[in-house]
């Protein structure tokens, strides 16, 4: 069923019908919705990388409710984000890679596969992360633009001084 009428983030109607299509494409997509709770409302989806152990992709859907009662934020409050994270050995998760938002502008369908398009190329390019040379682990890019492991080896297998 196509949704060829313009989304408009000021009529709850057209919020709840987009969050509804991005739940269930989601779901479609073989993801799980995360365990609700820590600081967010926002609903979350994941699913883990075939082959690359402890990696998933993770949808950020601006949803926020069940049921017959879930919507999308308003305006300007969000987008939707795609990204692939890493569950470090400390049990802590650090995002490996990121996609450009989407953003809630044109027809149901348009953002619909825009998020699916996000989806798909988070999900590729994290079936082949690029790894640490030492321990393995997949890096992800620090703000000044080094690969950084996920397990932050560099800090943990120094070598200690020895004392005379």
């Amino acid at each position: 069923m196509g949704s060829k009428i313009p989304y408009d983030p000021h009529l709850p109607s057209s919020r709840r019908h987009l969050a509804a299509r991005v739940v269930q494409m989601c779901l479609n997509a073989g993801f799980f919705e995360e365990a609700p709770g820590g600081k967010t409302r926002e609903r979350v989806f994941y699913r883990h990388v075939d082959g690359v152990p402890s990696v998933r992709v993770q949808v950020w859907t601006s949803v926020e409710g069940d049921g017959d009662a879930a919507e999308t934020r308003e305006v300007g409050e969000d987008a939707v984000r795609v990204c692939a994270v890493y569950r470090t050995r400390a049990g802590k998760d650090r995002g490996i890679i990121s996609a450009t938002r989407v953003h809630r502008v044109g027809t149901v369908d348009d953002i619909c596969d825009r998020l699916l398009t996000r989806m798909r190329e988070v999900y590729g390019r994290a079936r082949r992360p690029t790894c640490c040379s030492r321990c393995g682990a997949p890096t992800f890019r620090s703000k000044k633009k080094n690969d950084v492991c996920c397990e932050l080896c560099f800090t943990t297998d120094r070598e200690e001084p020895s004392h005379p």
